[in-house]
């Protein structure tokens, strides 16, 4: 080694190192090392169980490697699909796998034909360290970040016991695309006997390098120039209301596929400390009483030959309506509006005679008690089983919000895409449960406000008949969404209820309504059918593939089935999109428009139909 050398930046930083923890160092050569010159520096606590302060530069590397490596980097997302000239994060993750760590080394690499690296942050790592900030200066961090040649090297060291983490942040990069094309950001990384790529050291003492895997992202740049005008976007949630008595938000997606500009709604006036601006739904209106009246009791049933008398009692509450009794052959009605069951009694009285029944079948009878307000209490269901029964009575207390399957409970999913039929019945029922019964004032931002009266206010036949509580089930779809549905704008979930107006020519107005409206929400078939809808959709259907649908082809099935009932792909493909749109404009050689435009946008690029 040349002693008359300039001193190089990994020695100042051992020094100030040094300085700070005032401590005896032992630096150890690695003699073993015949590749580099490179020096592996241990830092001894005097008096103190060994602590290791490993500084890895380009000019330092350690040699020795664990049996079985295990710890990994990551650059998150995976995936990402950009426009030139956006500015765009990628989050670079270290995992652990359960070990105690000092140091970590990454190299990324980009093209600087298709990237530039804007910036980096390190404020947030799990390597943050303020015993390493000595007189301004961070002596466990080493940055070699060159932008001309498209790498970036982030050392960072944390003394014993390190970090221990199985996603912890390491950093965070911020790039621009600069050119359509689709290319990867990687990590540098040959293997642990390597002395030239990216690093994890362990803390056992040794300088054990643990690294064991990388992932990368690649990136997919699309050229916007040209692009059509965006028409609807979903949005990031508004932020808290500053003194300035504004909040924000941003654009988290747009449509069509790859549109520019457009009208985003970005800011909004609010009151400082005193929440947004009142709204409701269906406009500025006062709450109402959302609180169900109490359960029926002593429901019981006997039965001779071909009738069962029912008997129970009603509640006392002063807002109490009315008595409603379902019956359902073989299965228990799952709620008070389930189109299964048949209405058998509705009012007042306390007992009832159904006649005419087979005695060789089972019947199930579920009795709710609901309000002026149409608020409906509990289920309570018995059957004409006695051998079932306990004490002739068998209770099945749930409340609406809930439905008979428990498959779905405590689910976390972002919409209903890849999962089994089961599951989208059940997720898809308890969610329309919750949103048919929310019968309760709705605060819209002026955002959906406007949203809402285009959808409801404009169809006059429709808002004159609307029932107040539709209105709220409206407005709180468009406001706020379902767990399925929240990954769609406010904008294209009023667009879904307007799907559904134009397929039944009426608005959601019952439990299966909003079932079938979150299912054409996630791209999943609607239950119900209406035969208009889709012979009108058999005939863009003709116009874009020059023939008839075979509805027995299921390609051809799915077209027809997007185009009448408005189906939206959960799972998207903005290629395909991008591709639809062109040969939309092919065929009828103009832009897409209208909602029934963008429905056959969609069958073209997800259907697979073919001329």
């Amino acid at each position: 080694m040349n002693n008359n050398k300039e001193k190089r930046e990994i020695d100042k930083t051992a020094n100030e190192v040094y300085s700070f923890w005032k401590k005896s160092f032992v630096f150890v050569k690695k003699t073993k090392i015949k590749t580099l010159k490179s020096i592996l520096i241990l830092a001894f606590l005097a008096g103190v169980s060994s602590t290791l302060i490993l500084t890895v530069s380009t000019d330092i590397h350690i040699t020795s490697k664990a049996a079985g490596e295990t710890a990994s980097l990551i650059l998150s997302p995976s995936s990402l699909d950009v426009s030139t000239d956006d500015n765009f994060n990628l989050n670079l993750q270290i995992n652990t796998d359960s070990a105690d760590v000092v140091v970590a080394r990454a190299i990324v690499n980009y093209d600087t034909d298709n990237f530039s690296l804007e910036s980096y942050d390190i404020s947030s790592t799990v390597f943050a360290n303020n015993a390493c900030t000595s007189e301004g200066k961070t002596a466990c961090e080493i940055i070699d970040n060159n932008t001309a040649n498209g790498t970036i090297s982030i050392t960072l060291a944390k003394p014993t016991p390190g970090v221990n983490t199985s996603s912890g942040l390491f950093a965070t990069l911020t790039f621009k695309a600069l050119q359509e094309t689709t290319d990867s950001i990687t990590i540098d990384f040959i293997g642990a006997g390597d002395y030239t790529d990216s690093d994890i050291i362990l803390d056992d003492g040794n300088g054990t390098d643990t690294l064991n895997s990388v992932v990368n992202s690649t990136i997919t740049i699309t050229d916007q120039s040209g692009s059509s005008t965006c028409e609807s976007f979903t949005y990031s949630s508004w932020s808290s209301c500053r003194s300035n008595s504004t909040q924000s938000r941003t654009v988290t997606s747009s449509l069509p596929s790859g549109c520019i500009n457009g009208d985003p709604i970005l800011s909004q006036s609010c009151t400082y400390n005193s929440g947004s601006r009142g709204g409701g739904g269906g406009g500025r209106i006062t709450p109402v009483d959302t609180t169900p009246p109490t359960q029926p009791n002593n429901f019981n049933v006997a039965t001779e030959d071909t009738q069962a008398t029912l008997t129970w009692t009603n509640p006392t509450d002063s807002d109490f309506s009315k008595i409603k009794i379902l019956r359902k052959e073989n299965s228990t009605p799952t709620s008070h509006n389930d189109t299964t069951a048949e209405i058998v009694y509705e009012g007042t009285d306390t007992n009832f005679i159904d006649t005419n029944l087979d005695s060789n079948k089972k019947y199930y009878y579920s009795i709710f008690a609901y309000d002026t307000k149409l608020n409906y209490s509990n289920i309570l269901t018995i059957s004409t089983d006695n051998n079932e029964q306990n004490n002739n009575q068998n209770q099945i207390n749930q409340n609406q919000t809930n439905t008979n399957n428990s498959i779905c409970n405590g689910y976390d999913l972002k919409n209903l895409f890849g999962i089994n039929s089961d599951m989208v019945e059940c997720i898809s029922q308890k969610e329309a449960e919750t949103t048919n019964k929310h019968n309760s004032y709705v605060e819209l931002n002026d955002t959906t406000y406007s949203i809402y009266q285009k959808i409801v206010d404009t169809k006059a036949e429709y808002s004159e008949n609307i029932s107040q509580s539709n209105k709220y089930s409206i407005a709180m779809f468009i406001h706020t969404g379902t767990e399925a549905t929240k990954w769609l704008g406010a904008g294209e979930r009023a667009g879904v209820i307007n799907s559904f107006y134009s397929a039944f020519n009426r608005m959601p107005e019952t439990e299966l309504d909003w079932k079938d409206i979150i299912k054409i929400a996630n791209g999943r078939w609607p239950k119900q059918t209406n035969n208009k809808a889709e012979e009108n959709a058999k005939i863009q259907f003709k116009k874009i593939y020059l023939r008839d649908a075979d509805m027995n082809n299921q390609n051809d099935n799915a077209a027809v089935t997007v185009i009448a009932y408005g189906l939206r792909p959960a799972n998207r493909n903005f290629d395909s999109e991008k591709s639809g749109i062109n040969i939309f404009k092919g065929i009828f050689d103009y832009n897409p428009i209208s909602a029934i435009d963008w429905d056959m946008v969609r069958a073209i690029s997800y259907s697979g139909a073919i001329r």
